[in-house]
């Protein structure tokens, strides 16, 4: 089962994070784009430098609803927080299955379900200068797409805090 450490850098005018592997070699980067309508994040492999997705907000949504478009830009996923009042629900349409995000009750702890079956862990770091992540999944393919789940759940869960501080 692999496992990722996504640590947002803090001291940044954009949203970025670095993806580490269980060895603490840089994975993936993720660059958020300076002055861009919609809100859009890059997600590049580190050893190629290659765009592997791009996640794309959709304005004037009520809940956060975000769009995953793969390297060449060909929608991938629909992401959509769900209403839910104590916990974070999200859901996900995508060319891989349909999948629902659950959260705890303080939203640092998630399963990504499809079918009955959870296909990945993730928990947030309680202390952490900038949000810190651990995503542990249970299959060998589509790393790239779940690492992009991880951090359209990230920007969910600010875009919906950040709504209610508006």
């Amino acid at each position: 089962m692999p496992s990722f450490y996504i640590k947002q850098k803090i001291f940044s005018l954009v949203d970025n994070y670095v993806v580490y592997d269980q060895q603490g070699n840089e994975v993936f980067r993720v660059a958020g784009r300076f002055f861009s309508i919609p809100k859009k994040l890059d997600i590049f492999s580190q050893a190629t430098n290659q765009l592997l997705y791009t996640l794309q907000w959709k304005i004037f949504r009520l809940l956060p609803t975000f769009t995953l478009l793969d390297g060449f830009g060909n929608q991938v996923a629909l992401i959509r927080k769900r209403f839910s009042l104590l916990r974070p629900v999200i859901d996900i349409e995508s060319h891989f299955g349909e999948f629902t995000l659950e959260g705890e009750i303080f939203a640092h702890q998630f399963q990504l379900i499809q079918n009955g079956f959870v296909k990945a862990s993730i928990a947030k770091k309680w202390f952490s200068l900038g949000d810190a992540y651990e995503l542990d999944i249970q299959a060998s393919e589509n790393i790239e797409f779940y690492v992009a789940l991880l951090i359209s759940i990230d920007q969910a869960i600010h875009e919906q805090k950040n709504s209610h501080h508006s």
